[in-house]
């Protein structure tokens, strides 16, 4: 048998006996194969080491592998909405066939219905449960509202001003939580107010509205106050009436509150607004645009 095992092309029936072949064979656990094995090593001296089974490595998706973390800091989570919106933004620019453009306005409305409710040991598994559990009625809820104040204000005012875009109908539904009634209300004073004032069509880089704005006297500050509304400031000492009408300071103050109330987080918590008389003397009050002012902003 020693001779017969040297050889290359060896064969095993040949080389081994009938009765070790059918012993091996008869063996029905693999525990006892390697039970013996580690005997006979130890009785050789040899350590009994198995080498360990390399784990399969498989991808794992989000919900996977982060089922069990935890929010450790909801303050952190919520004071950097601003920078989710903004991430959910270039995802919508990104995959325009995945993402509507109305999914940055449903997350943010999500966010803040919640956030009082998000808690330190919640997980995502449970946050995404508690989502679909008390907000899932929000999708239709929300579409639903938005297409019946586009279909009426297109159907009043499409000659006049073009058809509605929909981040400008979510812009008024927002300031009357989705009252579509009170949003149209809303609406139409505001379309009035920009008539009588020639609000509706200006350009910011013509005379004399750039300079208006150079004058920085209205301003909506980089920053947010504790409820997340932004901060528009009219400087009353900045204003010189007899150098800028009505109608312009009026422009220059809308092309700015346009332009912040684009900001979904802007259009949910609103603007705080502060007239500031620092420094200023009597010939920079002027009574009738404090009150186009206080006006313009109810109906902004």
């Amino acid at each position: 048998h020693q001779k017969l095992s040297k050889k290359v092309d060896i064969d095993l029936n040949q080389a081994t006996t009938g009765k070790h072949i059918s012993t091996f064979r008869d063996l029905q656990s693999y525990d006892s194969i390697k039970s013996e094995a580690i005997d006979l090593a130890t009785k050789w001296g040899i350590e009994p080491t198995f080498q360990a089974k390399r784990q399969r490595k498989v991808k794992k998706h989000f919900d996977e592998f982060s089922f069990d973390h935890r929010f450790e800091n909801r303050r952190v989570f919520l004071s950097s909405t601003e920078e989710i919106l903004h991430r959910c933004e270039e995802l919508c620019e990104k995959y325009p066939k995945v993402l509507s453009h109305r999914f940055v306005n449903q997350f943010h409305m999500i966010l803040d219905l919640m956030k009082h409710d998000l808690k330190e040991d919640m997980s995502i598994r449970q946050l995404f449960e508690f989502i679909i559990k008390n907000y899932a009625f929000m999708e239709a809820d929300f579409c639903e509202a938005t297409k019946e104040f586009i279909e009426k204000v297109n159907a009043k005012y499409r000659r006049k001003i073009g058809p509605v875009a929909w981040s400008l109908a979510v812009r008024f539904l927002y300031a009357r939580k989705f009252d579509v009634v009170r949003a149209l209300t809303l609406f139409d004073q505001h379309e009035s107010t920009r008539q009588r004032e020639g609000l509706c069509r200006f350009d910011p880089m013509k005379e004399p509205l750039y300079s208006e704005l150079l004058t920085g006297k209205f301003t909506i500050l980089p920053k947010r106050d504790s409820t997340e509304a932004a901060i528009a400031v009219f400087t009353a000492h900045k204003h010189i009436p007899a150098n800028s009408t009505h109608q312009t300071t009026l422009q220059g103050m809308v092309y700015q509150l346009d332009c912040a109330l684009q900001n979904p987080v802007t259009q949910k918590s609103g603007i705080v607004f502060i007239y500031d008389m620092s420094n200023s003397k009597y010939s920079n009050f002027d009574y009738d645009l404090s009150q186009k002012i206080l006006t313009l902003l109810k109906v902004s």
